[in-house]
């Protein structure tokens, strides 16, 4: 199990050194870094060539997910043969049907949505504690009570798959 995890250190490396206050380096790097190292991996062919590897997403939520999926395999599709030539199906199809997994927290408005595009056995629970910006253990409250997800998915989030992406399945 590989775990990748966004952060705010070298800002420069991510075009955000602009930035004069924390909300805005906090707000933006986190997902840009995942970003990056997304692109990276996948257009790599990582998923194929390493097809047990595990991936844990950390820190940047999942609304981003389908967007940057549905990016890069528009991009797949015009130029992945040339320059991609590890990637041998889309990076949507690698996100449905690999070992990747997105970290949510439950507040997203966007889970079922994401749910839809990759499926609700590759998203797992976050709480992001013991940092600032946590809600625990207030959010698993939160994440149970939620009325757009089914029970079985609450389970899968909830549990099994960050049970299966630490291998203890």
């Amino acid at each position: 199990m590989l775990a990748v995890h966004s952060a705010t250190q070298g800002i420069h490396h991510l075009g955000a050194d602009d930035y004069q206050r924390f909300i805005e380096v906090n707000t933006y790097c986190f997902p840009v870094g995942l970003f990056k190292h997304l692109v990276s991996m996948m257009l790599a062919g990582i998923p194929e060539l390493f097809p047990e590897l595990r991936l844990g997403w950390m820190e940047g939520g999942c609304g981003w997910v389908p967007y940057w999926l549905e990016r890069m395999d528009e991009k797949w599709e015009l130029r992945g043969k040339a320059e991609a030539p590890n990637l041998k199906r889309s990076p949507t199809d690698y996100a449905r049907t690999g070992n990747w997994f997105f970290h949510t927290e439950a507040e997203e408005k966007m889970l079922p949505y994401v749910i839809s595009v990759v499926g609700d056995d590759k998203l797992f629970y976050a709480s992001d504690f013991p940092h600032w910006d946590s809600d625990y253990p207030k959010s698993i409250d939160e994440m149970l009570a939620r009325e757009d997800l089914s029970d079985e998915a609450k389970r899968k989030v909830m549990r099994d798959n960050a049970m299966r992406l630490y291998g203890l399945t």
